[in-house]
Order: C-alpha cells, then sequence, then structure tokens
C-alpha cells in the first residue's frame, strides 16, 4: 500500500496551471514520487498505459467516495471524480491502474471514446454515456 501512497501528486492550486503547460515535467514529478511503483493486470481493459496519470478528486484518492463521474477528454486524458466538486484544489494524479484497482468495476467504460463522459449514482448502478459538447475555446480554437 505505501507505493499506491507514492502515485498521489497533489496539485496545489497555482502549481496545476504551469505543471499542466509542461506534460514533461509532470510526467518527471510523477516519475519522482513512482520510482518503484507498478501494476501486473492480467486483462488491463483501457487503450491507455496502466501507468498513465489520470485526474481524480480527494475523495475518490482517499476513498471516502466511489467514482461516479468518468471523463474521457478530448486530449486523451482520463478523469474519475465523485460528482460532488469541481474545486480545483481538489485535483490529485493517481495512476490509471491505481485507479482500477481501487474500483475494477470501471472495466465497463473502459471502451469511452475520447471526448465522452459518462456517469453513474453510485458504485454498482449503470452508466449513463454522452459525448461532451464541445467547449468554446475548443470551437476557436480548433
Amino acid at each position: 500500500m505505501i507505493a499506491m501512497e507514492y502515485a498521489i501528486v497533489r496539485l496545489q492550486r497555482g502549481e496545476s496551471r504551469h505543471l499542466m503547460s509542461q506534460p514533461d515535467r509532470l510526467q518527471l514529478t510523477i516519475d519522482y514520487f513512482m520510482p518503484s511503483h507498478s501494476h501486473a493486470f492480467p486483462d488491463w481493459p483501457f487503450d491507455s498505459p496502466v501507468n498513465a496519470i489520470s485526474y481524480c478528486t480527494a475523495k475518490v484518492v482517499k476513498g471516502q467516495s466511489p467514482i461516479r463521474q468518468v471523463s474521457h477528454d478530448k486530449d486523451g486524458d482520463w478523469q474519475f471524480l465523485d460528482a460532488t466538486t469541481d474545486e480545483p484544489e481538489e485535483c490529485m494524479i493517481l495512476c490509471m491502474g491505481c485507479v482500477f484497482e481501487r474500483d475494477p468495476s470501471l472495466q465497463e467504460i473502459a471502451d469511452l471514446p475520447v471526448g465522452w463522459a459518462a456517469f453513474r449514482q453510485d458504485k454498482g448502478e449503470p452508466w449513463e454515456r454522452w459525448e461532451n459538447p464541445e467547449d468554446e475555446e475548443d470551437a476557436i480554437d480548433g
């Protein structure tokens, strides 16, 4: 369980914006905290690597709330959220393996296409899926 704790990198207000603009530095930061961190699942259901980063809320990471909302962002990133907050200071990073280890039922949404999201009322409930609307910023840029 100690290795799992190393997988958690708390993004503080202001630092997150800086790190997100430098993905190579973010990966180095995660590697620093997880030098011997690994997972071995016989049937990995996601297209993303098991050691890819994902964004979670603190309640999900600490086991205080189940994953109720998932987003497979247009940039390929995954978010696993409790659907109770959207505060940036609640953002924590966990590798995909740690998220799946906490909740293997996520295999049900592992095929979620890029740009889509899913929601369920609670763990064990069915997932509702939808395509995320294009952001105004994406429409301007793209």
